[in-house]
């Protein structure tokens, strides 16, 4: 969709507001946003870290010093969406402003605070390819 159609949206900046537009309010995808990110947090619970109510998480009791490396392999859309969530970011925004390459890296860490008892998602590099650029290999501008 063209800059000039989804900006005039209203809501559509907001990180839960956008959901409200007709455009997406009549359609499955907050439903199916919301059961990617109930599964997220279902995953991020079993590393040790619970989403509270300010949309950051908890560090659960024996995780603190938790230094575990996670690689989850997904699709344009659902890594996305994914980023939207734990940035607490409006979906299309998100959408419609980063672009992921095929085989590309995006990295994040959970960084804690208050003596270790909360964190929030912190990305260091969104669809880094340098791998493939090392590796003499086309990078894919499928999904643009």
């Amino acid at each position: 969709m063209a800059p000039e159609l989804w900006t005039k949206i209203p809501g559509v900046f907001d990180p839960k507001a956008w959901r409200e537009a007709d455009l997406y309010k009549e359609s499955e995808i907050p439903q199916y946003y919301d059961t990617v990110c109930a599964g997220f947090d279902a995953l991020l619970e079993e590393w040790g870290y619970r989403r509270n109510e300010t949309g950051y998480y908890d560090v659960l009791p024996g995780h603190e010093n938790r230094k575990d490396t996670v690689c989850l392999f997904c699709h344009l859309g659902l890594g996305n969406a994914l980023l939207s969530h734990v940035l607490q970011a409006s979906l299309p925004l998100i959408w419609h402003s980063l672009f992921l390459p095929t085989s590309s890296v995006t990295t994040i860490f959970m960084e804690h605070h208050t003596d270790e008892h909360s964190a929030n998602a912190r990305v260091v590099s969104v669809g880094d390819t340098s791998h493939l650029y090392g590796g003499g290999e086309p990078v894919s501008a499928s999904g643009l």
